[in-house]
C-alpha cells in the first residue's frame, strides 16, 4: 500500500515537471511576438516614401534574413521589412561586401517638357548632365550708348522685366545666362530662332547668325566647366523692326548639351523671353502753322525790313497715344541775318551755335504753341530771302526730328531824293504849286519855289520818312520865306522848314516852298540851299545852286529897263522884263497872243481900203502905204494860221494880187 502511495507521488510530481516546461515554452514564445506587433500598422501609412529612394531593400521577415538598421515608413510590402543594407548571412556580427551600380543616364525628355526644366523629382539614376538656363529666362536689356559688338552694359538698371513692352525701331539685348547640371558636360550649343518682328545686330563673338534666315548659333563649350567653372553668358544684340504690329514677342532659345563620348548623348533645355510690342509715343511736331509775326504777335507778315524785331511762332502736335514728358525744339538762326531777343515759351540762345532751343511737354493728342522774337541786322538787301528751319524731336532719339522752315523776304526802301528851283507861276498860292518851268538864275525880288523830290524805288514802305531844310547856307540871308507845302513845317527862329512823309514801293512826292530875292542881292553871287533826307539809318543830301542876275531877260523881276535884257523893257505896271510890243504876255513872243486866226481873215479889207483913199488926201504916200500893207500883212498872215488852210490860201493870194493891181493900175 505504501509502495502503492510512493508510484503516485512520483507520477504526480513528473506532471508538474512536465506541465512547468510547457508554461516556460508558451510564456517564451509571447515575449518574442510582442517585440514585432507594434511596428506593423504603422508601416502602411508611410507607403509614398520610396525605400530605393533612401538607399535600403526590401527583405522578407525571416529568422535568416536580418537588419542592421530598419529603416521605419516604407512602402514595402506586407511580409517585408526595409532594412538599409541586408546581411550576407544569418551570422549578426559579419556583413559580407558587395557594390551598388546605378542603371545607365538616359537622355530625359522631361528636360523639354515646358515647366521648369530639368528640375523635377530625381529620376532613377541621378541627374543627367546638362546646361541649362539660370532661371530658366532669357533676360533683356536696353540698348544704351556704351554698348558695341560683342559687349553690352547688363546693369540691373537696363534690365527690363518678363513681358515688358518694347516700341518700334527700340532697340534691346537678349542675354542667355547657362550653367551645367548634374555632371561633365563635353560639347554645348545654343539655338535662338529669333521672331520675325526683330531684325539681328550684332551679337556675342560665340555666336553666329545664320546667313538666310533669324537663326543665331552659338557654341558654349567651355572647357573650364571640367575643372569646376560655372557655365557663362552670352549676348544678341535686336532691333524691333518699324513696321512691328502690336502684340508678343514670343521667343525661345534650346541649349543643347552632349555629355558621353561612347555614344551621342544629348540633353536639352529651353529658356524663353517674353515681351510685347507696344505702340509706340509718338511725338509728331507739325509746324502747321509756323509763322512770323509782328513784334507783338498781332498780325502775321511775309516780309521784313532793317532793324526789325519781329516773332517766329511754332505750333507742336503729339499725334501719338501715349504723352510725352519733354518735346526739343532747335531753330537755327540765320547767320548775320537774325538775332535771338527773347521768347514767352522759356526759349533759350546759344550764340556760338546760332541755336534757339525750347523745350515742352506734350501730352498725346495735345497741339502747342511756341513763340520767341528776333531781330533783324542792318545789311540786308532789298528783296532777298531769309530762311530758317526748326526741328522737334524727343530727347532720346537721334534722328533729326520733324522740320518746318519759314521764309520772309526782305523788303526795303531805297531811297533817291534831288532839289530844284522853279519859276513862280501866276496861278501859284499857299500850299498848291504850279512847277512848270525850272531855272537856274534868280534876280533881286524875285519869288520862286524850291522843290525838293523824293521816289522810293524798293519793295518795302518808307515809313517815317524827314526832310530838313534850312535856308542859314550861303547868301541864304538873301532869301526870305513866303510859304509851303501843307506837309511841312516853317519854324522862324531856327530859319527851318521839317516836312514829313511816307512813301509805299513804287511811289514818290514833291514837297515844295516859296522864298523871296532880297533887293540887295548882288549881280553874280550865288544862293546855295541844302536839305537833308533822313530815313531809318538813310541819309540823302539835296542841294541847288543859282546865280543871281540883276540883267534878267523876258518876264524876270525889274525895277527899270537898265535890268532887262536887251530887247526887254521894264514893265513897270507889273515891275516885268517885257518885250514892247507885247508887254503882257509873259513869254514875251508877240504872236503868240492872236489866238484867233480865223476872225484875222475880215479885217484884211479895211487894211486893203486905205490906198483907196491915199490919192485924194496925199498922193505922194502912196508908195509908204503900198509897201506897209504887204509887210504887215505878211507879219500877221503867219500867226493867223490863213495859209494853213488850202481854200483860204487861194483866197487870199487871190485878193492880194487883186489889191496890188489895182494899186498899180492907180
Amino acid at each position: 500500500m505504501r509502495n502503492r502511495k510512493n508510484i503516485i507521488a512520483i507520477i504526480l510530481l513528473l506532471l508538474v515537471l512536465v506541465l512547468g516546461g510547457v508554461s516556460i515554452f508558451v510564456a517564451y514564445r509571447i515575449s518574442t511576438q510582442e517585440a514585432v506587433a507594434p511596428t506593423a500598422p504603422t508601416s502602411e501609412p508611410a507607403a509614398s516614401v520610396s525605400c530605393t529612394t533612401e538607399g535600403g531593400t526590401c527583405v522578407p521577415l525571416s529568422t535568416d534574413a536580418v537588419c542592421s538598421t530598419v529603416i521605419p515608413g516604407t512602402d514595402c510590402a506586407a511580409g517585408t521589412r526595409c532594412c538599409s543594407a541586408p546581411w550576407a548571412g544569418s551570422d549578426s556580427c559579419t556583413i559580407s561586401s558587395f557594390t551598388v551600380n546605378p542603371p545607365p543616364c538616359e537622355p530625359r525628355p522631361a528636360c523639354l517638357d515646358d515647366g521648369t526644366p530639368c528640375l523635377m523629382y530625381i529620376p532613377p539614376g541621378g541627374w543627367c548632365p546638362a546646361y541649362v538656363c539660370t532661371g530658366s529666362l532669357k533676360s533683356v536689356y536696353r540698348d544704351v550708348a556704351d554698348n558695341t559688338p560683342g559687349v553690352y552694359n547688363m546693369d540691373p538698371a537696363n534690365k527690363l522685366a518678363d513681358g515688358s513692352s518694347v516700341t518700334p525701331g527700340q532697340t534691346i539685348v537678349y542675354a542667355i545666362e547657362y550653367h551645367p547640371e548634374g555632371g561633365l558636360v563635353l560639347q554645348g550649343t545654343i539655338d535662338d530662332l529669333l521672331s520675325s518682328n526683330v531684325d539681328f545686330v550684332d551679337s556675342s563673338s560665340q555666336c553666329t547668325k545664320q546667313t538666310g534666315s533669324n537663326r543665331v548659333l552659338c557654341n558654349v563649350t567651355n572647357p573650364a566647366v571640367s575643372t569646376g567653372t560655372p557655365g557663362g553668358k552670352v549676348a544678341i544684340r535686336v532691333k524691333v523692326k518699324e513696321t512691328a504690329l502690336p502684340g508678343a514677342i514670343a521667343n525661345v532659345a534650346t541649349i543643347s548639351a552632349q555629355y558621353s563620348t561612347s555614344t551621342v548623348a544629348i540633353s536639352k533645355s529651353m529658356c524663353r523671353a517674353n515681351l510685347n510690342i507696344a505702340i509706340a509715343p509718338t511725338v509728331v511736331v507739325a509746324c502747321k502753322t509756323k509763322t512770323a509775326m509782328n513784334s507783338t504777335g498781332t498780325a502775321l507778315i511775309n516780309t521784313v525790313g532793317e532793324n526789325e524785331t519781329f516773332m517766329y511762332s511754332l505750333e507742336l502736335t503729339n499725334t501719338g497715344n501715349t504723352n510725352a514728358p519733354e518735346v526739343v525744339v532747335t531753330d537755327t538762326l540765320a547767320a548775320n541775318k537774325l538775332v535771338f531777343v527773347d521768347s514767352d515759351s522759356g526759349c533759350t540762345y546759344e550764340e556760338s551755335t546760332r541755336n534757339v532751343t525750347c523745350k515742352t511737354p506734350l501730352n498725346a493728342g495735345e497741339s502747342k504753341k511756341i513763340t520767341f522774337r528776333v531781330k533783324t541786322n542792318t545789311d540786308l538787301i532789298d528783296k532777298e530771302i531769309i530762311s530758317n528751319t526748326a526741328s522737334a524731336k524727343l530727347p532720346t532719339t537721334t534722328e533729326t526730328g520733324s522740320q518746318c522752315a519759314k521764309s520772309l523776304t526782305v523788303a526795303l526802301p531805297l531811297l533817291d531824293a534831288v532839289k530844284d528851283a522853279y519859276r513862280d507861276n501866276i496861278n501859284n498860292v499857299a500850299g498848291t504849286y504850279h512847277l512848270t518851268d525850272p531855272i537856274t538864275t534868280v534876280s533881286k525880288n524875285q519869288t520862286f519855289a524850291y522843290t525838293i523830290k523824293v521816289t522810293n524805288t524798293g519793295s518795302g514802305t518808307a515809313s517815317g520818312i524827314i526832310i530838313n531844310d534850312p535856308l542859314t547856307g550861303q547868301n541864304q540871308d538873301q532869301l526870305t520865306f513866303v510859304d509851303l507845302d501843307p506837309k511841312c513845317q516853317w519854324t522862324a527862329a531856327d530859319k527851318l522848314i521839317k516836312c514829313n512823309i511816307d512813301l509805299q514801293p513804287g511811289a514818290n512826292q514833291t514837297l515844295a516852298f516859296r522864298v523871296k530875292v532880297s533887293d540887295g542881292a548882288v549881280n553874280g553871287s550865288i544862293i546855295k540851299n541844302a536839305g537833308v533826307v533822313t530815313h531809318n539809318d538813310t541819309t540823302l543830301n539835296v542841294t541847288k545852286d543859282l546865280t543871281v542876275s540883276t540883267v534878267v531877260s523876258c518876264n524876270h523881276v525889274c525895277t527899270t529897263n537898265a535890268e532887262c535884257d536887251s530887247g526887254y523893257t521894264c514893265d513897270t505896271a507889273v515891275n516885268k522884263c517885257r518885250n514892247s510890243q507885247c508887254s503882257t504876255v509873259e513869254s514875251c513872243v508877240c504872236p503868240a497872243l492872236v489866238t484867233i486866226a480865223p476872225t484875222a481873215a475880215p479885217t484884211t479889207p479895211p487894211v486893203a481900203y486905205v490906198p483907196t483913199e491915199s490919192p485924194t488926201a496925199n498922193p505922194t504916200a502912196q508908195p509908204t502905204q503900198v509897201v506897209a500893207a504887204p509887210t504887215a500883212v505878211a507879219e500877221v498872215l503867219p500867226e493867223t494860221g490863213i495859209f494853213d488852210l488850202p481854200g483860204a490860201s487861194i483866197f487870199g493870194g487871190g485878193l492880194l494880187l487883186a489889191i496890188v493891181g489895182i494899186l498899180l493900175a492907180l
